[in-house]
């Protein structure tokens, strides 16, 4: 494991219950879809959240708890992806910028409808072919994680709702993947730079063994923070005690 791993410190211990206060802090890019009209397509201009480009072959929608029937990412807005003919239809979340150093934590929520080839790419801008990582969920309920450093194997299910998490560490360039607070890749190597991620389905179209395009996805609330130095967090849980020590003393008075 990383050494001072940032992800360990922010996601547990005393610092947990700042959780919320310090992604406020530090969230750079947020889109929770609830500025977009039910039913419709997202545009790709106006709102920041917007995605950058919508693949034409790729069915997209926003839905909520109410649109759809069976499991769902709902109650709130959320868009859903429907499967096409096509070389790997998706769509794209730009972070405007291209990071080259620091640490990241990347999150989106998801939920398949059924067990197909979908994929969730890390580029480096969103004009590169280059790929820092691949995360693909195939359709026989593996999960793929594939990056220059290697590829690591877990499980996924249709009709789940999940959390996917990323810590990018792009000083080390090394990356951890979670799914639902499991941790299912560690420390894999990756390119040092990263700037967009693509969501969508993998090349169905030249996969013999699924030549039937039914793939239905959900995506919410794709979201980039930056991770504090440990010397901030340390600050931070610095204070904490000395707070509760004071309150202590206060309350023993």
């Amino acid at each position: 494991m990383m050494q001072n791993k940032k992800l360990v410190s922010v996601l547990a211990g005393p610092v947990l219950a700042l959780s919320t206060t310090m992604a406020q802090a530090i969230l750079i890019y947020d889109a929770d879809n609830e500025g977009f009209s039910l039913g419709t397509t997202p545009p790709t201009t106006g709102p920041l959240d917007a995605p950058t480009s919508i693949d034409p072959n790729l069915g997209l929608t926003v839905e909520d708890g109410t649109t759809v029937a069976g499991p769902n990412l709902g109650p709130d807005k959320f868009l859903r992806l429907t499967e096409s003919a096509g070389e790997a239809p998706d769509f794209r979340y730009d972070a405007g910028v291209t990071y080259t150093s620091g640490e990241w934590l990347v999150s989106m929520d998801l939920l398949f409808e059924n067990l197909e080839n979908y994929h969730v790419y890390f580029r480096e801008s969103s004009t590169s072919a280059v790929s820092v990582a691949n995360i693909n969920f195939i359709q026989d309920g593996r999960v793929r994680v594939e990056s220059s450093g290697g590829i690591s194997l877990d499980s996924y299910a249709a009709g789940v709702s999940y959390e996917l998490l990323v810590y990018l560490d792009l000083g080390s360039s090394l990356m951890d993947v979670f799914l639902n607070s499991m941790q299912i890749a560690n420390d894999l190597a990756i390119d040092d730079e990263f700037g967009a991620v693509l969501i969508g389905y993998e090349f169905s179209s030249l996969d013999p063994q699924d030549p039937v395009f039914n793939g239905v996805m959900q995506v919410d609330n794709f979201r980039i923070s930056s991770v504090p130095e440990p010397s901030v967090v340390s600050l931070v849980c610095m204070g904490l005690v000395g707070m509760s020590f004071a309150r202590k003393r206060m309350m023993a008075a």
